[in-house]
């Protein structure tokens, strides 16, 4: 995948993650309408069962639509897979590693960021190991492993969060903050649901692979239902 892309791809999804503010160059509602106009032109010089003179006629339309938006065929490409979202990138199926690691160096391997960190990555199919100062790495497909990393971050960040509202309560938290980000970890990311999705695949027949799959949706485990069977629920 081109070195642009590539980065392309991974400035929106921090910006769909909410990891950092959209530019000026993303797309706005006025854009998009835009852009779906454009599309559609698009489909009628380049689509099945057009005539010569309808293909014609459908270029110009499209070309002074651009000209209009003052945009070049590249931004109109660009806008496109915006629209589109990431799944339709070709950047997005390239293998590549992400890294999560700590600001401060020589940090000592967490277990309770260590499980976030492979609890995250394990549905999503990716391998998961350790990285130096304490961090975790995830490879896989580049879409993949970057939203394993946005979101381990955040489980982190939503974890430190709900520490220090615990430790500004009435009395204060007398949990270690160690044990209380576990707690939070296991809360968010049970560990139950990953173990079922390590059986998953660990299974090398092709046929108890399916049995077993067809069992866990019976019980809507894929619908977000516990491992005992009932549906999880949040409260805020």
């Amino acid at each position: 995948a081109a070195l642009a892309e590539v980065l392309e791809l991974l400035s929106q999804m921090a910006i769909d993650f909410g990891a950092v503010t959209a530019s000026g160059d993303q797309l706005s509602a006025t854009d998009q309408s835009v852009v779906t106009r454009l599309q559609r032109l698009e489909e009628r010089f380049r689509g099945n069962g057009v005539t010569e003179g309808e293909a014609r006629n459908a270029m110009r339309l499209f070309e002074r639509e651009l000209s209009k938006a003052n945009w070049t065929e590249e931004k109109f490409a660009k806008l496109k897979r915006q629209l589109a979202g990431v799944e339709e990138w070709s950047a997005s199926d390239a293998v590549a590693e992400s890294c999560l690691l700590w600001t401060e160096p020589c940090k000592r391997r967490q277990a309770w960021f260590s499980d976030a960190c492979e609890r995250v990555a394990m549905p999503l199919g990716i391998e998961f190991g350790y990285a130096s100062d304490g961090g975790c790495c995830f490879v896989g497909p580049l879409s993949a492993i970057t939203g394993a990393a946005l979101t381990s971050a955040l489980i982190c960040h939503f974890g430190y969060l709900d520490l220090e509202r615990a430790k500004k309560a009435r009395g204060g938290s007398k949990t270690s903050a160690p044990q209380f980000l576990q707690g939070f970890v296991d809360g968010a990311l049970e560990q139950e649901r990953h173990l079922v999705w390590e059986k998953l695949f660990a299974i090398q027949d092709d046929s108890e692979a399916t049995h077993f799959c067809q069992e866990a949706l019976r019980r809507g485990f894929f619908d977000g239902a516990s491992v005992g069977g009932s549906r999880s629920s949040s409260s805020s």
